[in-house]
């Protein structure tokens, strides 16, 4: 007997022991959710002294319904006031969970005014401080601020928690996620929160690499020559990189796993800044032009590059750092010579194409293909014989119980009317044609007819435009 798949559906639906139909876009989630709570780390993000750096809080550690209604949150662009954008409009999964615009539209078409930053690795945060200007201080408080924003989604906490108790799937999803379907803010934070720290990079060809070494130093065996040649070009100290992106808190912490610094830095990228970023937050003159440094990982999906995304290219970055450093007064250390001027690191042509085929290698199209943060919602499914459309109703139950694979399709006064059904895979593939004669308002497909999948069941009466349609889902 085939097994029942837990799906939540967006518009009128039936659950039964076999299947679910629906009229509408579909949300479609495990039975059993998947795994976020227990991701199989390799030995290097566990050997480092990461679980130091992991910045879950005791009242919000991660399990897989809190993550599952967390990815649902994620992409619902319901978080939005007019519901065109959702968190993951602005972090899109095959782009390291960043934007490939230099600034992001928001829900009635304004723009943001910083880049959107890779929410990859935000579980080793050291400092637990989130966005460019690190305002947050907690990301169970910064995954309810862009909700809030004026320009990203414009709603406000009292009216997101409204709405979202009027939608039917958050009331399951609630309650297997926290033991009650009251809707809070508390719990939209901590949801989000929880799916976002399970979003980690760890299976990139630089993962492979360094467990087959059990170090970063030596040349890996699964790279290029040239890949291992860029992978010294980082780590030389001339070149200040690993200095930045895998500094060194203590002997005994080694950051060779996440690609993260843990402080906000100045890079020398304006003289004079118009976004004072840190400083903007604190007043602090000190700490103008003071941004968030994210992870590496990825780093060739989320171009373009900076806080305010003024580097299109890798190619734009590795300039800036070979001669364009600007010497403001709060430029890092790192970026400067003894002397106190900007330390501008001479690439050469091969140093510089070795580095970025190294960067290449924190690519990882496991996770940028990951189903568990995938958009949950089927949208923009294919519709069947379009128009023109008189809709008539039917239902669709299983028959007889256990599910066999035969459909009962009922109607309302539509006796011994003769109906073409088809029966449509969402990719537009056709499983099943057949003529039939309505009898007792009603029709039988023949038994192991539909296979499990998510179909189009699409219902035309013969010789007149009126037909109808629906989703049906069998697993």
């Amino acid at each position: 007997m085939k097994k029942f798949k837990f799906l939540l559906l967006l518009g009128a639906f039936l659950s039964l022991s076999a299947f679910v139909l629906m009229e509408t876009n579909l949300l479609d989630l495990p039975f059993e959710p998947f795994n976020y709570s227990n991701l199989m780390l390799p030995q290097h993000f566990q050997r480092m002294g990461l679980n130091q750096w992991d910045n879950t809080p005791a009242n919000n550690v991660t399990t897989n319904d809190g993550a599952t209604l967390g990815r649902v949150l994620f992409y619902d662009k319901k978080l939005s006031l007019n519901n065109t954008i959702a968190c993951a409009s602005c972090h899109i999964q095959k782009f390291g969970f960043s934007d490939t615009a230099r600034f992001s539209k928001g829900f009635l078409g304004g723009v943001t005014d910083r880049n959107s930053m890779s929410i990859l690795e935000v579980k080793y945060y050291r400092n637990g401080r989130f966005f460019w200007d690190e305002r947050a201080a907690t990301l169970e408080a910064q995954a309810l601020m862009p909700i809030q924003h004026p320009v990203e989604m414009g709603m406000t906490l009292n009216g997101l928690v409204q709405k979202l108790d009027t939608i039917y799937y958050y009331k399951e999803l609630f309650t297997r996620a926290f033991g009650s379907p009251e809707v809070t803010s508390d719990k939209i934070s901590k949801a989000l929160a929880q799916f976002m720290r399970s979003i980690i990079s760890y299976r990139s060809k630089f993962d492979i690499g360094i467990a087959q070494t059990g170090s970063i130093q030596p040349d890996f065996p699964n790279f290029t020559p040239q890949e291992n040649q860029g992978k010294r070009v980082f780590l030389n100290p001339a070149n200040t990189c690993g200095a930045c992106h895998l500094k060194n808190f203590n002997p005994n912490e080694r950051n060779e796993a996440v690609f993260i610094n843990d402080r906000p830095t100045n890079n020398g990228l304006f003289l004079n800044y118009a976004d004072n970023g840190l400083g903007k937050v604190s007043g602090n003159p000190t700490q103008n032009g003071l941004f968030k440094v994210p992870s590496l990982r990825n780093i060739m999906l989320t171009a373009p590059y900076m806080h305010d995304g003024s580097k299109t290219t890798m190619n734009d970055v590795l300039n800036h750092y070979s001669n364009e450093i600007q010497n403001h007064p709060n430029l890092d250390n790192v970026l400067k010579t003894p002397q106190g001027q900007p330390r501008q690191i001479p690439l050469n042509q091969q140093d510089r194409q070795a580095l970025i085929a190294f960067f290449h290698t924190l690519t990882d199209t496991a996770l940028a293909n990951d189903v568990r943060y995938s958009n949950p919602f089927r949208e923009n499914i294919p519709q069947y014989n379009l128009s023109p459309y008189t809709f008539f109703d039917f239902t669709l139950s299983p028959n007889p119980l256990p599910y066999n694979g035969q459909l009962k399709a009922q109607f309302v006064n539509q006796n011994n009317e003769s109906v073409l059904v088809n029966v449509v895979t969402i990719t537009g593939i056709v499983v099943h044609n057949g003529t039939y004669t309505v009898l007792n308002n009603e029709i039988m497909l023949p038994p192991n007819a539909i296979a499990s999948g998510t179909y189009v069941v699409h219902i035309r009466k013969l010789g007149t435009n009126e037909s109808a349609q629906k989703m049906l889902v069998v697993n």
